[in-house]
């Protein structure tokens, strides 16, 4: 099953800018169904009402994995599988273990990106995260494959995300899986 684990709607809100993404939860969904996904998270910045939205709109046409992307005081953090809101800003190891009280999994957002605000590093990718983001189509090349030989080098498991901001790009990297995408994280069972 193909499930697109990192995309963005409205509900996404930027620092700098007020929106960071610009489709509708419905139109993220009906994209992932139009690209013949699975199933597609929606991970809205700091936020899970767009996920929420799209699970009530989706309506078992598409599973619909909820959480959000948090900012941590070292980087961003996708929280798959959760249904509340995770407060920013917290280190790194609070954020992690919130996300699991919540019994969801913490993914490395986009390591090695060229964005140092946003992007996990060095020592601090040695956190119990339960995969790293090895793929992410906004980060062609240099990151991608710097993530991939750190998620082999230290055994993590690996997931993809397009990391859309536009419903378009929904669907142009997503992660393989056999069983609920939830579950296969935890197990390490992800292409």
């Amino acid at each position: 099953m193909k499930y697109d684990l990192h995309t963005h709607t409205y509900y996404s809100r930027h620092w700098f800018w007020k929106n960071d993404g610009i489709s509708s939860p419905k139109n993220v969904v009906k994209a992932a169904i139009l690209k013949g996904l699975d199933g597609v998270a929606i991970t809205d910045h700091n936020t899970v009402k767009g996920s929420l939205k799209a699970l009530k709109y989706a309506r078992g046409k598409i599973d619909i994995v909820t959480g959000l992307e948090v900012r941590s005081r070292r980087g961003d953090i996708l929280a798959l599988g959760v249904k509340e809101d995770i407060p920013p800003m917290m280190d790194v190891e609070e954020t992690v273990e919130r996300i699991h009280e919540l019994g969801g999994v913490a993914v490395a957002a986009h390591p090695f990106a060229p964005f140092p605000r946003i992007c996990l590093r060095g020592e601090v990718l040695k956190h119990p995260f339960d995969a790293i983001e090895a793929f992410n189509s906004g980060n062609l090349g240099e990151p991608n494959k710097k993530a991939i030989e750190f998620a082999k080098t230290h055994n993590l498991t690996m997931t993809a995300g397009s990391d859309a901001h536009y419903w378009k790009d929904v669907g142009l990297a997503y992660t393989v899986v056999d069983d609920d995408p939830i579950e296969a994280i935890r197990k390490g069972k992800t292409k």
